[in-house]
Formats: C-alpha cells, sequence, structure tokens
C-alpha cells in the first residue's frame, strides 16, 4: 500500500510518500482461525477431513501416556492454546476418575471440547478410554485439601 501523507509543522507543509507491505497470513494462523470456527459449528469435525490428521491419527493404537500426547496435548499443552480450552494443570475443580471419564468419552456440547467415545462418533475405543482415565487421574489428580490430606492419612494411618 502506498500513501501519500501531508505533515503540517512549524517550518512549513511537508509532503511524505508512505508505503507499507502488508505481509500475506501469518503461517498456519489462517487454517487455525477457520478450524477453530469450524469445531465450534461441529467439536466432531476434529476427527474428519483435514484436522483428522493431526487429531485423529496420531491416537491410533496409542494408550496411557502416548495417548494424552498424541489427542489431548495438542490443545490442553500447546503454546498457543486457545483461551477457552483449560489448562488441565490449573483446574479450578477436583477431578476424579469418573469425572475424566466423563469428559474424555463425552466431550462439552457447545465447545471445541469432542467427545472421544466411539459410541459419541469420536476415536477412542473402551480401552484407549480406560487407559487414558488412569493417566489423567495418576498425573492430573485432585488438588489436596485439607479434608482430603485428612481422609487420605486415616486410610493409610499416617499423620496429616
Amino acid at each position: 500500500i502506498s500513501k501519500m501523507v501531508t505533515v503540517d509543522t512549524t517550518k512549513g507543509t511537508k509532503y511524505l510518500s508512505v508505503k507499507a507491505l502488508i505481509p500475506n497470513n501469518v503461517a498456519g494462523m489462517d487454517s487455525r482461525t477457520r478450524n477453530m470456527e469450524l469445531a465450534k459449528v461441529d467439536r466432531q469435525i476434529v476427527f474428519k477431513n483435514d484436522c483428522a490428521s493431526c487429531h485423529a491419527e496420531p491416537a491410533k493404537g496409542k494408550h496411557g501416556e502416548a495417548l494424552y500426547a498424541a489427542a489431548c496435548a495438542i490443545c490442553h499443552d500447546s503454546p498457543h492454546r486457545a483461551t477457552m480450552v483449560p489448562d488441565l494443570r490449573a483446574l479450578k475443580t477436583n477431578p476424579t476418575p469418573e469425572y475424566w471419564k466423563a469428559w474424555v468419552s463425552n466431550g462439552k456440547p457447545g465447545s471445541l471440547m469432542p467427545a472421544f467415545a466411539k459410541s459419541q462418533n469420536g476415536i477412542l475405543d473402551d480401552d484407549q478410554i480406560a487407559s487414558l482415565v488412569e493417566y489423567l487421574s495418576k498425573n492430573f489428580p485432585a488438588k489436596q485439601t485439607p479434608e482430603t490430606t485428612a481422609a487420605g492419612a486415616a486410610a493409610t494411618g499416617a499423620r496429616p
């Protein structure tokens, strides 16, 4: 883009020619933004078409930590994590295995979180979901509160 600019100063009027080079799209941002908009309409779209190469294919045959890295970390551990995607290490709730199973299996309608269970048109079988729930429960545990610390201590005979 080229523009002429008039500058009035105490020493008179000056005419400047300004030229700005505006780059085409920032690498990857256009397709990422487009894909996020599509996912807002159909959260299961991440398992279809072009999105499947990043969101479905890498999860095939994986379990536990490897499955988390392939299917979950792409969104939840991304350095460019969308603001609506929660940081699983800073949840405001105390997740239980049942919590993780519900989220992984069913996702969240009206959000970007897809349902991963095959029964919900997802990509994970029951064994994969169970392995992921076990991994999440061990690596993203419930926050320690005075109540949970005391309960755990009582169960093991230790002092809180």
